[in-house]
């Protein structure tokens, strides 16, 4: 149980989840205060599952990566650990609002959006370093945003995965892809290890 502490102490959890619970709920309480109709628009549910994976993304580092390159303690493990919670809070929390006045719907955009964003945040995260993670998966949800429309194209559906209902699978294979990868990729190799003054010396 120490370890555990220590762990979401160093990687400072508790904010990164109250940040990441504070994002459905304020678009909940928007909607249902402002909004027309009880289903959050899908480009809105995106977006929230985006904020909410970018919110968690700094916690995918430690202080001092190289101490994970240490045998002594089975990171692998834990790291993957540490993302599957992390997927299973992206869904949840959204899913809360379901009996409300507003609600992410339907079910399968929200699972789908939660852990498909999330593993591209952690994709990026290996590949970038957690602070810069919360790039590639922005710009690529405000791109199909803005510019993807409904189509049964596969390029199309691949482009504007997190938008595209289920007529065809590209989207959720897209989706499947980008999590399966995030994940293996983390729980592997961590975030890259930044330079030290101590490395500088």
């Amino acid at each position: 149980m120490r370890w555990a502490y220590l762990y979401v102490r160093s990687r400072r959890l508790p904010a990164a989840v109250a940040v990441a619970v504070g994002v459905p709920a304020t678009t909940w309480a928007l909607w249902l205060a402002f909004g027309s109709g009880r289903t959050i628009p899908d480009q809105l549910t995106a977006l929230t599952a985006l904020l909410m994976g970018v919110a968690l993304t700094p916690a995918l580092a430690a202080p001092d990566e190289g101490l994970e390159a240490t045998g002594s303690v089975r990171w692998p493990l834990r790291r993957a650990g540490h993302l599957l919670l992390a997927a299973a809070l992206v869904v949840a929390v959204p899913l809360a609002a379901w009996p409300t006045g507003a609600r992410f719907a339907p079910l399968w955009l929200v699972a789908r959006d939660g852990v498909g964003l999330l593993g591209l945040c952690a994709l990026a995260a290996v590949l970038f370093g957690a602070g810069l993670a919360w790039i590639p998966p922005l710009v690529w949800t405000l791109m199909a945003v803005a510019v993807t429309a409904p189509s049964t194209e596969p390029l199309r559906q691949a482009s504007g995965w997190m938008l595209h209902h289920p007529s065809g699978t590209t989207s959720t294979l897209v989706a499947a892809a980008l999590a399966t990868a995030g994940l293996a990729a983390y729980a592997t190799f961590g975030c890259p290890r930044r330079a030290t003054p101590n490395d500088q010396a």
